[in-house]
């Protein structure tokens, strides 16, 4: 009898696991991965979305370096200008940004992976719209974007239909958008916001 107990004993402890500890084994490293995924999701879409404003920042410094030195753009006032910007000698936009790198006059997209364009409607300004922007990145743009800076000369700010007048920096209605009106303006949940900026090619 005793010999049999050890036997049921040790048969006991190597028969491994049964389905149940499988799949709650499963479901715990599932409930990890998955944590992580969205943690790290969430740091790339931020990396992203630090990124799209800087461009956006070195583009519009670009044009209105280049028009303090040139004294114009070198372009007839158009709608969209944007393949008319994309110049390998003006070279006012990052090759990075072309849809195509290896081929000038393709449009351009920003980092989070939409449409980037330049529109010149007059020889005084021009905006910058970027389209499929995703709520998140949307108040980002909104909240964090230097638009009281005279080195920017932020005219006007439109987002989904929703617009502000930028007059002069000294202006008391010039403050920065605050988060529930980013969060208003950013209305989209999907990836469908559309974020424009209209500047001043001089102060």
């Amino acid at each position: 009898m005793k010999n049999l107990k050890c036997e049921r004993h040790y048969c006991r402890s190597k028969r491994g696991f049964t389905l149940t500890e499988m799949a709650i084994l499963f479901g715990v490293v599932g409930l990890v991965l998955g944590g992580v995924w969205v943690a790290a999701a969430h740091v790339w879409h931020e990396a992203r979305t630090k990124t799209a404003i800087e461009e956006m920042v070195t583009v519009v410094q670009n044009m209105r370096d280049y028009f303090g030195t040139m004294g114009s753009l070198e372009i007839a006032p158009v709608g969209n200008c944007t393949n008319f910007m994309d110049n390998d000698d003006r070279k006012l936009v990052p090759v990075r940004m072309r849809k195509n790198p290896s081929m000038a006059g393709s449009g351009f997209v920003h980092a989070l992976g939409g449409d980037f364009q330049i529109l010149c409607p007059d020889n005084y300004s021009f905006s910058i719209r970027l389209q499929s922007v995703s709520r998140d990145s949307c108040i980002k743009f909104l909240t964090t974007f230097p638009l009281l800076s005279p080195a920017m000369g932020v005219k006007e700010i439109l987002t989904n239909g929703t617009s502000r007048k930028i007059i002069n920096v000294s202006s008391v209605s010039n403050t920065p958008i605050t988060l529930s009106e980013a969060t208003m303006w950013c209305g989209d949940a999907a990836n469908n916001n559309e974020v424009r900026f209209v500047f001043k090619l001089f102060n």
